[in-house]
C-alpha cells in the first residue's frame, strides 16, 4: 500500500477490497482462501459508501504546548 494516504479510510478500503478480490480468484489457493478472500472482500465492500463520506478527513493538528 505504498503510496497511500494513511488517513484517507475511502482509499485504504478500496485497496484492500481489490487485493482481496485478487486473492479470491488466485487458482493457486486453496479453496477455503479464495472464499475467506472473498467474505472479506465483500464485508469491506459494505463499508465502502460510508468511508466515502470521509475521503477527505484529516487528523486534527496536535496541540502545541
Amino acid at each position: 500500500m505504498n503510496g497511500i494516504d494513511p488517513t484517507n479510510v475511502f482509499a485504504l478500503l478500496s485497496t484492500g477490497i481489490s487485493t482481496a478480490d485478487a486473492i479470491s480468484q488466485d487458482a493457486r489457493l486453496p479453496a477455503a482462501d479464495c472464499a475467506a478472500a472473498a467474505r472479506l472482500r465483500d464485508a469491506l465492500r459494505a463499508w465502502k459508501a460510508v468511508a466515502y463520506a470521509f475521503r477527505d478527513w484529516q487528523p486534527p493538528a496536535p496541540e502545541k504546548k
